[in-house]
C-alpha cells in the first residue's frame, strides 16, 4: 500500500479541483419552472431544497404563477331543486377551490370533509363535522400558507344556528364561535353563503326576521381571518315585500333581488366591513317576460357571474341561463349528469414541460460527486436503479471521478507485518473499485467498507488461524467474492491448512473447499493474493528431499492450479524466502553476492522466470549475507529484513546502493483513491 501511495504522489502532484456550485438564486429560478412531479422528487435532494419547495410560500407563489394549467376530468350532476354536484372522484364532491387546493365533501358520510391537492396527490382529512353542517368553506393565504375552514350548522329542534371554525395545522378540533344574540324575534328564512377566496374571505348568513309586525333582512358576516362577526341590515323600504325577495350571489358578493314588472331589481352588499350597500338598485331587464310564456312569480335568481344570470324556474324544474347584455336566454338546463374537464393552476407547475432525455440525464449524473448522487437516489425509482444497480454507469462514474485523499496511520515493525490503520479499530488489507477489505485489531472480524458512500458490510466470523483474506470484485457485474486461508502450526511439521470462500450476497456462511494433496503436512507455509487468485506456498518433505509447491486458487472459477518450483535452482529450500515480487509470487535466495529470484509469472501456464540481482553492498560487509532475508520488491526497490538488528534495508537495484534503513516507526500518511458508488448486498450505513 505504501508503494501505491508513493506512486500516486508522483503521478498526481495536485489535489482534485472542487467543482464550483451554482448560486442558490439561480437554482431557485430554475426550479420555479419545473413541473410538480419533478419538484416533489427534488425535495429529497437536500434540506435546503426541501425547505424551499415545502415551506417557502414566495417560491410557491412564483411557481404557481408560472405554471401551465392542468386539465382535470370530472362528472357534473345537476338537479334544479338540489345542490349542484361536481365529482372529481366517485366518493367526494368538490365544494370550492383555491391555490391548487380543493375542498371536498363525502357523498356517503355527511360529516366527512377533506382538502386535496390534485397535483401533489396529498389529502388532509378534516375532523368530522358532528352537527348538521349547512355548508363547509375554507380560505387560504398563498403568501403565508395559513388556511382556515368554517361551517354553519342548524339545530332544527331548537330552531337556532351555530358556527364553528378551525385553523388548519394548529387546531385539532373545531372551535365553536358565539353568534350575536337575538331575542323575541322569529327567523322566517335563512340563506348561507360560504367564504370566497376571490372575494372578501368571509362566510355570510342571511336571515329574514319578523320583529313584531315588521320584517327586516339581516346579514351576519363572519371574517374567517379575524374571526369577527359584522352585522348588516338591508335598508328599509328598498323592497316592498321581503317575503318575496331572493338572496343570491352577485359575482362574489351577497345580493338581494326582487322582480318588479319585467326587470330584476338588485341591491348588492359591496363591503360588509364598511356596511356599504350599492348606492342604487341594479336594474336588469328581463325581456323574455314580455311574451308571457314565463311568469315572473315562477322564477328566482340563483347566481350572477360576469354577464350571465342563472334563474331557477320552479314550475318547469330547470335553469334559465340569461345573458344580461344581450337580453336573451342562451340555454335551458334540466336535470343532467355530464362528463367534462376543467383546467386549474397546480400548486406547483404543470407536468406539460418536456423532460430531458434520460441519456442526457445519465451523462450529467456521471460527472457529479458521490455525495450528490446518494441524495439523488431519492428522486425517482429510475434514478435510484441507475445509481445503485447499473454497473455500466457506476464504472463510467468511477472513471470520471476525481480522486479523494485519505489519511492513515502506518505502523511498521521489522519482525511483524506492516499495519495500515484507516481508523483506530481496523487495519487495511486490500482494495478494489473503491471498496476496502479491513481486519479488526481485536477480533476475527473482517469487513468491506466503501468510504465514499459511508457503507460497511461485516463478513461472517473468519476461521481461527486465518492467515490471509483475499477479496475480488467484478465492476461490470457487481459480483464479489472473499477467500481465506487458515492453518495452525504445530512444531516443524504441523501445518494443517484449510481454505474457505464466500460469494457476497449469495452465501450466508463460509464454504469449505478441499485442497489438493491434503495427505501431507507442510514444513512451512505462506499465503498471498495476486491476479484474482490466492496462493498457498508450502515447503513439503518428499522422502529425504524437500520440494516447494504453490497451490493457486482462482477465486472466480474456484479451481486450483499446482506449480512446483524447479528442482536444483536452490541448494537448501529451508533458507529460501517467499516474497512479493511486483505483485507476483516469487522464491528468492542469496547465492554468493547476488539474489537469485524465481518468479511465478503465470500460474495458469506454469511459467517461471529467473532473475539475478547483484548485491554490491555484500562486498563491503560479507557477514550480512547470513543476517538478511528479502521481503518485498517494488519498482526499483528491494527490501531486506535484518533479523539481528531488527531493521529493514531498502536497496536501490538500479544504483546498487542501500538508500534507507528503517526501524520500528509510526507515521501519518495519505493516499489518493477513486471513490465509487458500489454497494454490496447487505451493506449498511456506518453510523
Amino acid at each position: 500500500m505504501v508503494h501505491y501511495c508513493q506512486r500516486n504522489k508522483r503521478r498526481r502532484s495536485v489535489p482534485a479541483v472542487k467543482l464550483s456550485e451554482l448560486s442558490f438564486d439561480i437554482i431557485i429560478e430554475i426550479l420555479s419552472w419545473l413541473p410538480v412531479v419533478s419538484l416533489l422528487k427534488f425535495k429529497c435532494v437536500c434540506k435546503q431544497w426541501c425547505s424551499l419547495i415545502k415551506e417557502d410560500y414566495k417560491f410557491i407563489a412564483k411557481h404557481m404563477d408560472r405554471a401551465s394549467s392542468v386539465q382535470i376530468s370530472y362528472k357534473y350532476s345537476w338537479e334544479p331543486n338540489k345542490i349542484n354536484t361536481l365529482h372529481y372522484d366517485e366518493y367526494f364532491r368538490c365544494i370550492s377551490a383555491f391555490g391548487g387546493l380543493f375542498l371536498e365533501e363525502s357523498l356517503t358520510n355527511s360529516q366527512a370533509f377533506r382538502i386535496r391537492n390534485h397535483a401533489t396527490r396529498q389529502v388532509l382529512n378534516l375532523p368530522d363535522a358532528h352537527d348538521s353542517a349547512a355548508s363547509m368553506n375554507f380560505v387560504f393565504n398563498s403568501s403565508t400558507g395559513e388556511c382556515k375552514a368554517a361551517y354553519y350548522f342548524f339545530k332544527y329542534n331548537l330552531g337556532s344556528v351555530g358556527f364553528k371554525v378551525m385553523t388548519v395545522g394548529k387546531d385539532d378540533q373545531w372551535r365553536p364561535m358565539k353568534l350575536p344574540e337575538r331575542s323575541g324575534q322569529t327567523v322566517l328564512n335563512r340563506h348561507y353563503f360560504g367564504a370566497s377566496n376571490n372575494g372578501d374571505g368571509a362566510a355570510h348568513l342571511v336571515e329574514i326576521i319578523r320583529d313584531g309586525q315588521d320584517l327586516y333582512l339581516e346579514v351576519q358576516s363572519f371574517d374567517l381571518w379575524s374571526e369577527c362577526f359584522t352585522t348588516n341590515t338591508l335598508p328599509r323600504g328598498v323592497f316592498s315585500n321581503l317575503s318575496k325577495v331572493s338572496v343570491f350571489r352577485w359575482d362574489h358578493s351577497v345580493a338581494v333581488a326582487e322582480i318588479v314588472n319585467e326587470a330584476l331589481n338588485v341591491l348588492v352588499l359591496e363591503d360588509f366591513k364598511e356596511h356599504k350597500w350599492s348606492k342604487s338598485k341594479i336594474i336588469v331587464p328581463l325581456t323574455f317576460l314580455k311574451d308571457g310564456t314565463i311568469l315572473k312569480d315562477q322564477i328566482r335568481p340563483r347566481i350572477a357571474w360576469s354577464d350571465v344570470l342563472h334563474l331557477h324556474d320552479a314550475v318547469k324544474e330547470n335553469i334559465l341561463v340569461y345573458h344580461m347584455k344581450r337580453g336573451m336566454i342562451e340555454a335551458t338546463i334540466t336535470k343532467c349528469t355530464v362528463n367534462g374537464s376543467s383546467t386549474h393552476k397546480p400548486s406547483l407547475i404543470s407536468e406539460a414541460v418536456p423532460e430531458l432525455p434520460f441519456d442526457i440525464i445519465t451523462e450529467i449524473l456521471s460527472w457529479l460527486p458521490v455525495k450528490s448522487l446518494l441524495r439523488f437516489k431519492c428522486v425517482c425509482k429510475k434514478w435510484s436503479s441507475l445509481i445503485k444497480d447499473d454497473y455500466k454507469f457506476i464504472v463510467k462514474h468511477m472513471d470520471r471521478a476525481s480522486s479523494l485523499q485519505l489519511f492513515y496511520q502506518h505502523v511498521w515493525e521489522p519482525n511483524k507485518r506492516s499495519t495500515d490503520l484507516l481508523d483506530e479499530k481496523f487495519i487495511y488489507l486490500s482494495g478494489v473499485s473503491g471498496l476496502f477489505l479491513e481486519e479488526s485489531l481485536t477480533s476475527r472480524v473482517f469487513r468491506i467498507r466503501n468510504y465514499a458512500t459511508k457503507q460497511v458490510l461485516y463478513l461472517p466470523d473468519a476461521h481461527e488461524g486465518t492467515k490471509t483474506m483475499s477479496f475480488v470484485f467484478n465492476s461490470s457485474t457487481g459480483e464479489g467474492k472473499v477467500a481465506c486461508i487458515y492453518w495452525k502450526e504445530e512444531g516443524d511439521f504441523g501445518c494443517e491448512v484449510g481454505l474457505k470462500i464466500l460469494s457476497i450476497g449469495k452465501d450466508d456462511q463460509w464454504r469449505t473447499l478441499k485442497l489438493p494433496n491434503q495427505n501431507h503436512k507442510s514444513y512451512r507455509c505462506a499465503a498471498s493474493q495476486y491476479d484474482g487468485a490466492t496462493h498457498l506456498i508450502e515447503i513439503i518433505r518428499d522422502g529425504q528431499d524437500f520440494k516447494l509447491e504453490v497451490q493457486s486458487f482462482d477465486i472466480w472459477s474456484e479451481c486450483f492450479t499446482t506449480n512446483t518450483l524447479p528442482r536444483g535452482v536452490f541448494f537448501d529450500l529451508k533458507k529460501v524466502s517467499v516474497i512479493n515480487w511486483h505483485q507476483t509470487v516469487a522464491v528468492a535466495g542469496i547465492v554468493e553476492e547476488a539474489l537469485q529470484v524465481l518468479v511465478l509469472e503465470d500460474f495458469k501456464e506454469h511459467k517461471w522466470n529467473k532473475i539475478i540481482v547483484p548485491l554490491k553492498f555484500l562486498k563491503d560487509d560479507p557477514d550480512l549475507k547470513e543476517k538478511i532475508r528479502p521481503s518485498l520488491a517494488w519498482s526499483d526497490e528491494l527490501r531486506f529484513h535484518n533479523a539481528a538488528e531488527n531493521t529493514i534495508l531498502v536497496y536501490d537495484m538500479k544504483k546498487g546502493v542501500i538508500k534507507e534503513t528503517h526501524t520500528k516507526s509510526t507515521e501519518k500518511k495519505y493516499f489518493f483513491h477513486k471513490p465509487s458508488l458500489v454497494t454490496l448486498k447487505g451493506m449498511k450505513n456506518e453510523y
